[in-house]
């Protein structure tokens, strides 16, 4: 097989990552390690926050050894407030149709927190390592796309129950911040970004 669609296509599609992706990753390890405090307390949290932290290991640990890493010095801030922006919508738009579904209990941790740990995991797995392996693999954007969209639809439908309706409008939602991921040269402080931020925001609003 050429090696542009080779499993191991480090070269052709590595996963950008900067300072701004390592404040998330520190933040997220943080949230895990407090929630994991409570394990004796309240061990359906420390579970919880075992998983949300899991799903980001597993990411990092494939991204490492399918596709690679490239560390980014320069941040362009117009293009990422830009990007973020519209990446924040898509997202917006999952915790609308998912917040009647998305109902459970993380004290005494507040939701917020672990919805940015969970935020954070899920881009770094979705995102940063299964869209980008299916792009280096198949070479086709449209399909990498909606395919790690389709498996993110699925993963949030039975995490939550989700009826088809939400179901269909989450896979929306990841096409875009799919495209979004590939559009800003696959930069993970993009969707780590939006999809902290605005699961932060929403869960503070009691909207997720």
């Amino acid at each position: 097989m050429h090696q542009q669609y080779s499993m191991y296509a480090k070269k052709e599609k590595p996963v950008v990552i900067n300072t701004i992706s390592l404040m998330w990753l520190t933040i997220s390890a943080l949230i895990f390690l407090w929630g994991f405090t409570f394990v004796d307390e309240n061990p359906e949290l420390a579970l919880r926050c075992l998983g949300a932290a899991l799903i980001g290991i597993t990411g990092v640990v494939m991204i490492m050894i399918t596709v690679g890493i490239k560390w980014q010095h320069e941040i362009s801030m117009t293009q990422t407030i830009f990007l973020i922006g519209i990446s924040c919508f898509a997202t917006l738009m999952i915790n609308a149709v998912t917040a009647e579904f998305a109902k459970f209990e993380t004290t005494p941790m507040p939701r917020a927190l672990f919805g940015v740990l969970l935020g954070n995991t899920e881009e770094i797995l979705f995102r940063g390592w299964l869209q980008t392996w299916l792009l280096a693999f198949t070479g086709s954007l449209l399909v990498s796309v909606i395919f790690s969209s389709l498996i993110f639809g699925v993963f949030h439908g039975a995490v939550y129950g989700l009826n088809p309706e939400a179901i269909f409008v989450v896979i929306g939602c990841s096409v875009i911040l799919g495209f979004v991921f590939e559009i800003s040269g696959r930069q993970l402080h993009i969707n780590q970004s939006s999809h902290g931020i605005i699961n932060l925001l929403s869960y503070l609003g009691g909207k997720g």
